[in-house]
């Protein structure tokens, strides 16, 4: 027996989730940067006048995944971190180990992080933006037991603001992790400006670990 026909309801979000996913895959090779709309549409055979009745704009789709992608990265999250009796510094670092590897095993996260402040909350809709802003904050308060299970020091305003520290510091840290060709050059003329040039994971782990300590040292 045949399936039924899509509602248009259906339709709609079925090729919403198309641009979705073929967003995310543009990502995998393209800086945020140099993606367009433009490009988005030929992913998925779309005329860029049809991609805008599903998205209003470029920036729309890329806040979208990016919900999805903080969603996705928070129940991962979620299944890693379990309660632990080791001693403070010890719980301390594997918790800003854990949020660290955890983000950068997301790049397209990472890219779109780092671009939100500065490009993606600019000349968009009211409502797009509140809706981006009210999933991110979902997402945040989601991750508040998380971390206190390895850290119960933390009262859970101070367990939020060390989620939030986390993601403020990802346009920071992923940047510097993953510099331009000129920076590379720069480093091989002269290694020694080279010299506090560390990994993603390390650098982040590093400062979260720092947060963290800290926020239970003011409890």
């Amino acid at each position: 027996m045949p399936d039924r026909p899509l509602t248009p309801e259906e339709q709609r979000a079925e090729r919403r989730r198309g641009i979705l996913d073929a967003t995310a895959a543009l990502l995998a090779g393209t800086p945020v940067a140099k993606l367009s709309i433009g490009d988005i549409g030929r992913a998925v055979g779309l005329a860029t006048s049809n991609v805008l009745r599903y998205f209003e704009s470029r920036e729309a789709i890329l806040l979208d995944l990016l919900d999805e992608q903080q969603s996705g990265w928070a129940a991962a999250l979620d299944a890693r971190i379990a309660h632990s009796d080791a001693p403070l510094p010890e719980r301390a670092a594997a918790a800003a180990r854990l949020l660290a590897e955890s983000l950068e095993e997301r790049p397209v996260l990472c890219e779109l992080l780092t671009a939100r402040s500065a490009v993606l909350e600019r000349d968009i809709s009211v409502h797009v933006l509140l809706r981006h802003r009210y999933a991110a904050a979902d997402v945040e308060e989601s991750l508040v037991p998380v971390v206190r299970r390895l850290l119960p020091e933390l009262v859970p305003h101070r367990a939020h603001r060390l989620v939030t520290t986390t993601l403020l510091a990802v346009p920071a840290v992923w940047p510097q992790a993953h510099p331009s060709r000129s920076l590379l050059a720069v480093f091989e003329a002269d290694p020694l400006l080279a010299r506090e040039q560390r990994g993603f994971a390390d650098a982040l782990a590093r400062l979260v670990e720092d947060v963290a300590l800290g926020l239970v040292s003011r409890a």
